[in-house]
């Protein structure tokens, strides 16, 4: 399903020799580099190959990132996963967590891209064989670990305000400031501030300073709601009932990507299909699987 901000594809990043993994939701699969690059910005991390399947190398644009970063491109043999093992178990791993949250919630489909970075913020707390976490053996990042906060489990009940100088708050004076909503993950970077879909706007926000009712979830239980008007029973099958219709989708951008494939791969005596692409990286080597 598309994702709230028509996000379609994500890139999965597991970090070679370390317990880690990251996923980075994405609108288009035509410039992975850029996501790749997003990577690196937020976990610090050093990258000197990257163990892929065969769509990156086919992109000029990421072959031409990675010469200028002087990283080594490692693709796989066609239709040959198990090379991969660890990244398509990383992606098993991911995809099951990610059902069972918004199973748990009830919450829409459009909104699994929080559902799935929050679960990656939440495994990189799970020990290794060799008791550290994966937190740990990625030392200093951006990205501000904390298992108090990581823990918080995905879709239940939170509560926020927003300032006076909000653009949603009309009246200083009376409006009601303080939003129900439910709690969609932390914000990458900022450690005190969190994304919450709000239901009086029918969209998320970002806030700061959540007050959680862990034991309640809106999406599944909307009576749990003091603002019962903005949430029943008949808008949540409404909201599953849209995501189920856009689970097929077309896009000129997409169509435009694999054209460009299947030119490259016949002028090349390819005969693998195009396919969503998928990504895994390390530290010292990368993987991509999409």
């Amino acid at each position: 399903a598309r994702g709230i901000h028509n996000e379609r594809y994500y890139l999965a990043v597991v970090v070679g020799g370390k317990h880690f993994q990251w996923n980075l939701p994405s609108a288009t699969c035509a410039k992975p580099e850029e996501l790749v690059q997003e990577f690196v910005r937020l976990t610090r991390c050093k990258i000197r190959r990257i163990w892929c399947d065969n769509e990156f190398p086919r992109s000029h644009s990421f072959d031409a990132w990675a010469r200028n970063n002087n990283i080594s491109i490692c693709p796989s043999a066609d239709y040959n996963h198990l090379l991969h093992a660890r990244a398509e178990n990383s992606q098993r791993i991911s995809k099951e967590h990610v059902r069972s949250a918004l199973k748990q919630s009830n919450a829409p489909l459009r909104l699994w891209p929080f559902a799935s970075k929050h679960f990656c913020s939440q495994y990189g707390h799970w020990p290794g064989q060799d008791g550290k976490t994966g937190w740990d053996q990625m030392g200093d990042t951006d990205l501000h670990p904390d298992p108090t906060r990581d823990l918080v489990p995905w879709g239940c009940y939170v509560t926020g305000h927003l300032q006076r100088e909000h653009r949603e708050v009309s009246d200083t004076t009376n409006s009601d400031r303080a939003l129900e909503g439910a709690f969609m993950g932390w914000h990458d970077t900022a450690p005190r501030t969190f994304w919450m879909y709000c239901f009086k706007h029918r969209k998320v926000i970002r806030m700061c300073d959540p007050s959680f009712r862990q034991h309640l979830y809106p999406f599944a239980d909307p009576a749990c709601l003091v603002n019962r008007k903005y949430l029943t029973d008949t808008q949540v099958s409404d909201m599953h009932r849209v995501d189920s219709q856009t689970l097929e989708f077309t896009d000129e951008e997409e169509q435009a990507w694999v054209q460009e494939l299947q030119r490259e791969r016949n002028e090349n005596n390819w005969s693998q299909a195009a396919t969503q692409p998928a990504g895994t990286a390390s530290g010292e080597s990368v993987t991509g699987e999409s």
